[in-house]
């Protein structure tokens, strides 16, 4: 027997070992202080909510964040002076930290379980259509989170699941998520394990250090940052942060592979309470592990990688550097009470004008967005609305090696080779839009509109060239001449440097999505995601036209919060 499963059982014999015989010498707690706050949580939509309320910014717009960190950011905030929706909004944030688990604790340690289930059924109607109620939204049928904490200074956790592998909820007739064989069923967890340290120096000051494969975003977005985002799953890190209330810095590694290794730096500024900006620098070196790039305080260029990282590639007869550069930035600007306009941008590749006319393509994407919450009642209308626009060859270099994508295969019978992008996951040579409509009171209802449009060209998806799963050293056996890159040899691709978005046959996607969500008690709730899809031109297919409805119920039940 897989020793997964295994693990799974003893896991089950202990919950049931707790709850019969040692309940009474426990007790219900709050979280932890350094415990870290999950990217997709709508903490950070009731954080952005109060604080445009209040036309102010604060640093959530990269996250995630430690419980400690967001209590400090809370403390910017006059509660009085709230509306009613936004001391709603307050309440759900303190009610979340204070949020009790099963635990035991001594003096110094505590360990706490949460245990959650979830039944989903859905149903896609296109094969050739993607999901768009997908394997990020969906839920394991069964989680447990297993936590522990040293005073205010450590926190662990891993979560403990049984649910589809990713194959399994990529596949057109899956219609449950019970993971009722082989091929259905997750052995990768856990997905979301971490360390997290760190303290106060003042009241609002502070350092943390994590080592996690949490999802990770840079910028605020509702099509995803083109950074980093939370596309990018399962991707090993390791992060040491500075937080105040108007100068963040922040350093991480995050390993997309073998011997790939991304190493980041992050400026945070808010000159003012209603303007804020940042720097992100990153570098994608091909080789061993390199703590050059871990200084803080070096700009990666003045290392010159390019001289140390370089190889003749096999067939060209030519040297190619294999380090990646990476650049961003982002801003927030709050224009009236409750609305902020925002830009994010990033680039791996820009032609100086001496050096066009070159092979080389320029790799550049940019969003640009408003977001608007009014509050009405107990809770609040929110507006956002988003441009998108990538170059055909942003986030790719003259490898996949060195590119800002992650490839992987699972542990599970015909599992499928995953590519994910670091950004957004339209990926490169993408332009579109988005627009959301919703109305929330958090813990209660809530319900939503989505429009999303997009026309995409031939490097969109990362498996254009079909490499990926465990091998990652791409040039090792010759194969380059088929990457899309453009070089004097490669007659297909030559020309891609004056390739403009939508480059090829451009698919031209279009996504209407509905959702609600009503919750009976603190712990049950239920929600519908009916949506549409059709594209033209599909999968860059000229004349292809496939049209699609979809329909997802999802009910939730949090049995830590029905013994209390």
């Amino acid at each position: 027997m897989n020793k997964k499963i295994i693990f799974l059982l003893l896991i089950a014999l202990n919950i049931f070992s707790y709850n019969i015989v040692c309940q009474e010498n426990s007790k219900s707690r709050g979280r932890g202080e350094q415990e870290i706050v999950k990217a997709s949580s709508k903490v950070y939509d009731s954080l952005a909510a109060i604080f445009l309320e209040s036309k102010k910014l604060a640093f959530f717009d990269s996250v995630p964040l430690t419980i400690q960190e967001i209590k400090t950011i809370l403390l910017q905030i006059d509660y009085d002076s709230l509306s009613t929706a936004g001391k709603n909004n307050y309440d759900f944030i303190i009610d979340y930290f204070n949020e009790g688990t099963w635990s035991f604790d001594s003096d110094a340690i505590d360990l706490s379980f949460d245990l959650s289930a979830t039944l989903e059924g859905m149903y896609k109607s296109n094969e050739n259509l993607d999901w768009a109620y997908n394997r990020r939204e969906r839920s394991p049928l069964v989680q447990g989170i297993v936590g522990i904490d040293v005073l205010k200074y450590a926190h662990l956790s891993a979560d403990v699941s049984l649910g589809q592998s990713k194959s399994g909820m990529e596949g057109h007739s899956t219609f449950l998520n019970v993971p009722y064989n082989m091929e259905l069923i997750d052995l990768n967890f856990p997905h979301d394990a971490y360390l997290s340290m760190g303290t106060l120096v003042g009241e609002k000051t502070g350092i943390n250090f994590r080592i996690s494969n949490l999802e990770q975003s840079i910028g605020r977005s509702t099509n995803s940052s083109v950074i980093l985002s939370e596309n990018l799953t399962d991707a090993p890190n390791v992060q040491l942060k500075f937080f105040s209330p108007y100068v963040n810095y922040s350093a991480n590694i995050t390993m997309l592979g073998m011997d790939r290794y991304m190493y980041m730096h992050h400026f945070q500024f808010r000159p003012h309470e209603r303007f804020s900006f940042s720097l992100f620098e990153g570098a994608l070196p091909y080789g061993k592990f390199d703590l050059r790039y871990f200084n803080p305080m070096m700009i990666f260029h003045g290392e010159s990688g390019w001289y140390d990282y370089k190889h003749s590639s096999s067939g060209e007869g030519s040297e190619k550097y294999d380090v990646g550069s990476y650049f961003g930035l982002t801003m927030n600007y709050v224009l009236t009470q409750g609305m902020r306009l925002y830009g994010i941008f990033a680039m791996n590749q820009f032609q100086m004008p001496n050096e066009t006319g070159t092979l080389i393509p320029n790799g550049i994407a940019f969003e640009l967005g408003l977001e608007h919450f009014v509050p009405y009642k107990k809770g609040y209308f929110h507006f956002n609305l988003e441009g998108t626009y990538a170059t055909p060859y942003f986030m790719i270099n003259e490898s996949p090696n060195w590119s800002y994508v992650k490839t992987y295969t699972e542990m599970c019978d015909n599992s499928k080779t995953f590519y994910e992008w670091i950004g957004t996951p339209y990926g490169p040579d993408t332009v579109g839009g988005k627009l959301n409509f919703s109305y929330e009171v958090p813990k209660k209802w809530n319900a939503s509109f989505e429009y999303l449009f997009l026309a995409r060209g031939e490097n969109a998806r990362p498996d254009f060239c079909g490499w990926g799963g465990h091998d990652y050293n791409f040039f090792a056996e010759g194969r380059n001449a088929a990457w899309l890159y453009p070089t004097e040899q490669n007659e297909k691709y030559r020309d891609g440097a004056k390739l403009s978005t939508p480059s090829g046959t451009p698919e031209f996607l279009n996504v209407i999505s509905f959702g609600g969500t009503y919750w009976f008690t603190d712990y049950f709730s239920l929600s519908a995601y009916p949506s549409m899809s059709f594209a033209f031109n599909n999968n860059n297919v000229k004349g292809e036209f496939d049209l699609g409805v979809e329909f997802a119920l999802s009910a939730k039940l949090l049995i830590s919060k029905m013994s209390r």
